[in-house]
């Protein structure tokens, strides 16, 4: 009796395995010649974009055009920053332009906002470069996709994101002056 079950879900397999092949071909037979190859600019199949603002172009005015009149806007570091608010009540997110140009978007995330790190690694991939920063010690690290203007901190165990950053697209080393001078190759012993 468990002979035949093994052999019956063997054949089972097969033929499953064996009509997946033959979709597989007819679809390919079927869309062969049919549909143009598409052309994408660069900048868009890899910049992120907060919210269709995208760093490195969009203007402040538009900016406000979406957002609406910021909450506090001041000038840090000879940059002009606008922040909105966030769904955490303590912290808001920042937009910074450099040259009349959005050049950098912290957006701070809550357990409301359902964005997971699952969610970021669906759409871009697995992060190619890590850093430790404050929250290095209990697990949130700074993952990065430069060449995407892409960051977030975040806590892979338990799939949570405290921030995302939005950033024109770059190599890591430029990354790191500009954005994550304060965050490390290592993991930093708390003192």
């Amino acid at each position: 009796m468990a002979t035949s079950i093994k052999k019956g879900a063997f054949v089972l397999l097969v033929v499953l395995s064996l009509s997946s092949i033959v979709f597989i071909a007819y679809l390919n037979y079927k869309n062969a010649g049919n549909a143009p190859p598409q052309e994408t600019p660069a900048a868009a199949t890899t910049a992120a974009e907060y919210k269709k603002l995208k760093p490195g172009f969009s203007t402040k005015e538009e900016l406000i055009d979406s957002l609406g009149k910021p909450l506090d806007t001041k000038v840090e570091n000879g940059n002009e920053v606008l922040e909105y608010n966030s769904n955490n009540p303590n912290l808001n997110n920042r937009f910074i332009f450099r040259d009349s140009k959005l050049s950098f978007v912290k957006e701070v995330i809550t357990l409301k906002d359902n964005i997971k790190i699952s969610n970021i690694k669906a759409k871009y991939g697995v992060p190619q470069y890590a850093l430790f920063g404050p929250g290095a010690t209990i697990g949130f690290y700074l993952y990065i996709y430069p060449d995407r203007g892409l960051a977030y901190v975040g806590h892979s165990k338990s799939d949570l994101i405290k921030e995302i950053w939005y950033f024109p697209a770059t190599d890591f080393e430029s990354f790191k002056s500009r954005y994550a001078s304060d965050y490390s190759d290592t993991i930093q012993p708390v003192q």
